[in-house]
């Protein structure tokens, strides 16, 4: 899929393939409550599966929960730091990694 940049949006979150740096997700609203989706198809069909909730991705957003699907294997540094109303997070059996301050200074 070399440079093309394929994307998609759900529940207020985007998610955006570069096959230089992979999936990257970002929040596109001010949103309460998530889920963070272990694969994703974009309108042209092409299906992306989603290991890896990048660093500062969610960090400092007013999240209060989230929910994170099968297929995730790991939670980037600083990927929800900050998020001081998140009170439930949802974690798959997939997950194996959760990289330093993951989830510093939340509730």
């Amino acid at each position: 899929m070399g440079s093309e940049v394929y994307h998609c949006e759900y529940n207020g979150v985007k998610y955006e393939y570069n096959g230089f740096h992979g999936m990257t997700l970002k929040p596109t609203q001010d949103i309460k409550h998530i889920k963070v989706l272990g694969s994703v198809e974009d309108i042209y069909g092409h299906k992306f599966d989603i290991e890896i909730i990048s660093p500062e991705t969610f960090m400092k957003s007013n999240i209060e929960s989230v929910s994170i699907e099968e297929n995730i294997r790991e939670i980037g540094c600083r990927a929800f730091k900050e998020c001081n109303h998140l009170t439930f997070v949802k974690c798959p059996s997939s997950l194996n990694t959760i990289k330093d301050s993951a989830f510093s200074i939340c509730i």
